[in-house]
């Protein structure tokens, strides 16, 4: 059609027809939207500064070092939480056994975590939460797995 875009043949953004075509026009909308999505979802998000930690937990005879811990604030509540997750306190990390949501607070007594993005600034935490029900991964997700302190 005169005045009409032309499209190189095969593009995804090629005008609507009717009928088969209508529908092949419509999955390359849609084929369109998702590589759309793709690239987008490829673009990291901006993470503020000493917010993501490389922890090290301790008891007061021994310390491991493992994972990542993040700085979180949250909805009413005071003050700011150090959130990691529950199977570091196992074997992922290395111990001999998995520690129970029971056991962590009074086992490991403190954190220290380095800033992932200026290692000379860091946290330290010595109020270990009880979230009662926490565990290490299994079949039913990562919804149980999480372990915190309170900061600040």
């Amino acid at each position: 059609m005169k005045g009409m875009l032309e499209w190189p043949a095969g593009h995804c953004c090629q005008p609507l027809r009717t009928g088969s075509a209508a529908r092949s026009s419509v999955l390359r909308l849609l084929f369109c939207g998702a590589a759309i999505a793709a690239f987008a979802a490829e673009t990291p998000p901006k993470v503020p500064d000493h917010v993501v930690l490389k922890p090290t937990f301790m008891t007061g005879y021994d310390s491991f070092s493992g994972g990542t811990a993040f700085v979180c604030q949250v909805p009413d509540f005071d003050g700011m939480l150090i959130l990691t997750a529950h199977h570091l306190f196992g074997s992922a990390c290395g111990l001999a056994r998995e520690f129970t949501w029971q056991e962590l607070p009074k086992t490991f007594v403190a954190v220290t975590g380095l800033s992932m993005s200026d290692p000379t600034r860091y946290v330290t935490s010595v109020k270990p939460l009880t979230i009662p029900g926490a565990h290490g991964l299994d079949g039913s997700g990562y919804h149980n797995d999480l372990a915190g302190y309170r900061n600040f």
